[in-house]
């Protein structure tokens, strides 16, 4: 179980590798929002990595004794997880194999709303991201768009208040991309088993 010490430990083990990740305020997008909502934007996007994934690869690493780094580290990952323990690797001198499927699974929002959780259509993160791009002139992937699509889903419940979003992960595709800024993003179909 993770503890507040645990956190304060991973802090002082980061602080000589990972720079301080500004936390800024975006007049533009807090008219977006709306309803009196001051946002207040983390941007871990810039990190190494583009994202936040780039503090866990980090924690863990500089968590292992010295034999356990000479074994080396392996992790499996669909993307931000494995480039964050990829460059936390090469940093501390580790040797990593990093192992990701064959294809990105386009079923993952389906099975997490299949296990009770609610994270927000593919289409409300697509417009959140082309709001962050519009907004705050950062481009993110739709993970780091998530946030805001939630946000902008509850403005009613948050009317008034101050909510930090932390905006993370920039590696988002052309392709991607393209069909984003074109209003082309679509939910994908439900699946059959």
């Amino acid at each position: 179980m993770l503890t507040f010490p645990d956190i304060l430990s991973a802090r002082a083990r980061l602080a000589p590798f990972v720079p301080v990740t500004p936390l800024r305020s975006y007049p533009s997008l807090d008219q977006v929002v709306g309803s009196g909502i001051s946002v207040f934007v983390k941007h871990e996007n810039h990190l190494p990595t583009n994202s936040f994934k780039y503090r866990n690869g980090l924690a863990a690493m500089t968590a292992l004794s010295p034999e356990e780094r000479a074994r080396g580290v392996i992790a499996p990952t669909l993307g931000n997880h494995g480039q964050g323990v990829a460059v936390a690797a090469r940093m501390l001198g580790v040797k990593a194999r990093i192992f990701v499927p064959l294809n990105n699974n386009p079923d993952k929002n389906a099975a997490i709303r299949g296990f009770g959780a609610d994270l927000v259509s593919v289409r409300a993160i697509a417009d959140a991201l082309q709001t962050y791009l519009r907004c705050t002139h950062n481009l993110c992937e739709g993970a780091g768009a998530a946030g805001l699509a939630g946000l902008c889903a509850l403005t009613s419940e948050l009317a008034g208040q101050r909510v930090g979003l932390v905006l993370t992960g920039s590696n988002i595709d052309q392709a991607t991309l393209a069909a984003v800024l074109a209003g082309a993003v679509a939910e994908p179909p439900a699946r059959r088993d």
